[in-house]
């Protein structure tokens, strides 16, 4: 008897979802389906892509990674991979943040007054490091340093999970410490994977001018589309970086039918876009060209069009 297991899809309402499409190549800012059709990519999937899928510099890097060693116990050993890894961020984060933590999966006033009152202040990075909201990391916008720094996201360039805590040494030292009680209790199974530290730093060396140019581009483009978008459908319009949203009028929030309508007319023309809910975001990868980031504008503002003249 041939049988098939049903998968769980994330986030998705399994009963009323379309059958899914499947991927079978991805290059750059592009996915491709087994019928040769072509999808922009512009929401980095799931904010995760930075250069783009597939980029060579990291499938190289994985390769070279993948031949000489695949899992180790973190616990008792190090590896190149890693030490490159954390090299390449001690260049780019302010030189309070002295230990990280390797996993696998308000206002400024408001913060300084939190460690005055001796509260250790963490800054949730996850999706906006690396670049995101304009600046490498958006604590720089603020002008002050976290406690403790939360990255991942961004962090192997999309290619695999990783995860990195990062803090200060007034955190580090409470560990550090003879009694048997301050021992780090906590780890994963695939702390500090090599294959994913090795994407890691390949994705962390491409980091440089080039990156901050395609960034502002991608603003520009994001700015000039957002102040000229008009529809009734329209309460908010809100942009940082590169991550553009339009949040539409209702009051079903997560659950708008909103989401699936814009979903799958995107869809349909080559858009991969998932709206959460009754907000409609842009988050390409960097390397997606101003012609590609357009037609996805276009295709958005079709589709709210569309769907303001159904109601």
């Amino acid at each position: 008897m041939n049988r098939t297991l049903a998968s769980f899809r994330p986030f998705t309402h399994l009963k009323s979802a379309s059958e899914p499409i499947e991927i079978v190549k991805a290059k750059d800012s592009l996915l491709f389906d087994r019928n040769g059709k072509r999808y922009i990519d512009a929401i980095a999937s799931w904010w995760v892509i930075t250069h783009g899928h597939c980029h060579p510099h990291i499938v190289n890097a994985v390769k070279v990674a993948a031949e000489r060693l695949d899992q180790i116990v973190f616990a008792n050993f190090t590896h190149a991979p890693a030490r490159a890894l954390l090299d390449e961020l001690s260049h780019m984060l302010p030189e309070e943040f002295v230990a990280a933590f390797f996993s696998d999966n308000g206002s400024t006033d408001v913060l300084k007054a939190a460690r005055a009152k001796g509260i250790l202040v963490i800054f949730d990075e996850v999706m906006t490091g690396f670049y995101r909201t304009g600046y490498r990391f958006a604590f720089e916008a603020l002008n002050f340093v976290p406690d403790i720094l939360c990255l991942s996201k961004g962090l192997t360039g999309g290619f695999l999970p990783l995860s990195l805590t990062l803090c200060h040494d007034k955190v580090f030292q409470q560990f550090w410490h003879d009694d048997k009680a301050r021992t780090f209790f906590h780890g994963h199974t695939f702390t500090a994977n090599p294959l994913s530290c090795a994407a890691a730093a390949a994705n962390l060396q491409l980091m440089g001018d080039s990156v901050e140019k395609s960034v502002s581009s991608i603003e520009q483009l994001h700015r000039h589309r957002i102040e000229n978008i008009k529809s009734s459908l329209i309460k908010e319009k809100r942009m940082c970086g590169t991550i553009a949203i339009l949040e539409l009028h209702g009051r079903d929030g997560y659950l708008s039918s909103a989401s699936q309508l814009i979903s799958s007319y995107c869809m349909k023309h080559g858009v991969f876009l998932r709206p959460i809910g009754n907000i409609v975001y842009i988050m390409p990868p960097f390397c997606i060209t101003d012609a590609e980031l357009s037609y996805v504008w276009d295709v958005v503002e079709s589709a709210i069009s569309i769907i303001g003249d159904d109601r």
